[in-house]
């Protein structure tokens, strides 16, 4: 199994000069997990996310 660190980014605009975040956030994923082969998702594939307790679980839509 590969490991990793990710980061979560939020997004951001300017409103009005100044800069606000909103809703969206993007989850990075390193290079070395998403080029392995183990990895189960290729863009522009659609995923199912949801939150288990302290996790967050992200599965193909079948």
């Amino acid at each position: 199994m590969i490991e990793g660190e990710g980061q979560i980014i939020f997004g951001k605009k300017n409103v009005d000069g100044k800069v606000k975040q909103f809703g969206t956030a993007i989850l990075y994923v390193p290079s070395q997990i998403a080029q392995d082969s183990a990895f189960p998702f290729h863009p522009p594939e659609k995923v199912k996310i949801r939150i288990d307790g302290e996790r967050l679980i992200i599965e193909k839509v079948p």
